[in-house]
């Protein structure tokens, strides 16, 4: 009777604010939904929409987070192969060799390759702003050809090798991805350009 006695003494304009309110919060949670009903902000929907469409090559290289939705997406969408991740959200399956460089790679220690090497992928999804996009951003071997645009920290890049980039230079057209120019020369071109003007 307690309860009872506080909801009624709440005025209609008070229960008329706070139903506004749920219903705000709700059509807020809604607008970050797919028709699928998965959340953007959780779930690289677009970015794997775009390495589908563009068939960026195989084999992927991921995070934790996203292997489960990769699993799901490649293999219901290609019947004709099997295709795996390195690494998902099962703890219980997955190789602690690989865990610990997935680690590395999220942190972008200094053996950030090691993860690359070991599963030598043709394409890398992984979240924009982190660690290791910023130096696959500054690596000669790696292109990004899929940066998800919008504000805040979650969103996800997709990286191919340079060299399939260019052997397949039609399909990703718009993708201006030029070898980051060495420090030494960078310097260099500095004092040449300052010398012209």
């Amino acid at each position: 009777t307690r309860g009872t006695n506080k909801i009624e003494s709440v005025s209609p304009l008070g229960i008329a604010g706070l139903l506004l309110l749920c219903l705000l919060g709700s059509a807020k949670n809604i607008a970050a939904l797919d028709s699928s009903g998965l959340d953007f902000k959780r779930t690289p929907i677009r970015a794997v929409d775009f390495m589908l469409e563009n068939n960026t090559p195989l084999p992927l290289m991921n995070t934790f987070d996203d292997g489960g939705y990769l699993l799901y997406r490649y293999n219901t969408s290609k019947q004709d192969t099997i295709v795996t991740v390195p690494i998902d959200g099962r703890t219980n399956i997955n190789d602690p060799d690989i865990v610990s460089l997935f680690l590395s790679a999220l942190r972008g220690a200094g053996n950030w390759r090691d993860y690359i090497e070991k599963t030598k992928p043709g394409s890398i999804l992984w979240k924009s702003g982190t660690a290791l996009s910023s130096l696959l951003l500054l690596d000669a071997d790696w292109c990004q050809v899929y940066p998800e645009r919008g504000a805040g920290a979650d969103q996800w890049s997709v990286f191919v090798r340079r060299e399939f980039l260019q052997a397949h230079p039609s399909e990703f057209s718009s993708v201006d991805c030029a070898p980051p120019v060495p420090e030494e020369n960078a310097a260099e071109q500095k004092n040449t350009t300052g010398k012209n003007e």
